[in-house]
């Protein structure tokens, strides 16, 4: 199971991320976005990240997303990279696991360049939309406890 919860109402999964392409890893806080089809890196974590100045399409480890990202704020052409998101999980009892639950694949990123407003407060955060949640067995939201479980397949 993978434990996630609340930022006042915003629920959140804190993951990791390791973009093994382009020598760049760390934290990030995911939104848990189940109206998302993708999940995506957002500008704020791709500075963060160190990833913003590896992202050009003459990087042969970069690509253009074949669709837009459409959101509230409008639609962005994201590049698409190679991740391994790790996120740990817990057992029944709520202990943290040895071994982390890991999906392997590629997923889309949003630079501040790409953003129509230069105030990063109103940036999108990263976010896990359905190409991740729907390996989940289920997802139990907790509002009293201010708590999400990630129930993992067997």
């Amino acid at each position: 199971m993978l434990l996630g919860g609340f930022d006042g109402t915003r629920p959140l999964l804190p993951g990791f991320a390791v973009f093994p392409n382009l020598n760049s890893s760390g934290q990030v806080i995911f939104l848990v976005d189940t109206g998302a089809d993708i999940s995506l890196i957002g500008p704020g974590d791709s500075v963060a990240l160190g990833l913003e100045p590896q992202l050009n399409l003459a990087n042969p480890h970069v690509q253009q997303a074949p669709t837009p990202v459409t959101g509230i704020g409008g639609s962005v052409q994201p590049y698409v990279i190679q991740v391994y998101l790790f996120f740990p999980a817990r057992g029944p009892a709520g202990n943290l696991l040895p071994d982390p639950y890991c999906r392997v694949g590629t997923i889309d990123v949003l630079t501040p360049a790409m953003m129509r407003t230069p105030d990063p407060q109103l940036w999108p955060m990263s976010c896990l939309g359905w190409d991740v949640l729907q390996h989940m067995e289920s997802i139990d939201f907790r509002l009293g406890q201010g708590q999400i479980l990630f129930h993992l397949p067997a």
